[in-house]
């Protein structure tokens, strides 16, 4: 499960809508009838999602904290 912080009320509610959508196209709709200044977070934070999803998927987000640890102890 992806997590993503730091999100307002109103952008928990259209990433929770967003989520719940069975494709792509029906996520577009939804993005389509939403007002702009919703419809424009709902836009980002789908390609949010897509970006979570695909780090998860490939394991990298382990990879940052395996970076992390590496710049740390390369700089003792």
């Amino acid at each position: 499960m992806i997590q993503i912080t730091g999100l307002t009320h109103r952008q928990r509610e259209i990433i929770d809508i967003l989520w719940n959508c069975q494709s792509l196209g029906q996520a577009e709709a939804v993005l389509a009838a939403l007002p702009y200044k919703d419809g424009c977070d709902g836009r980002s934070l789908l390609q949010i999602a897509a970006w979570e999803c695909t780090e998860q998927e490939q394991g990298l987000d382990t990879y940052a904290d395996a970076a992390k640890t590496a710049i740390r102890n390369a700089s003792r």
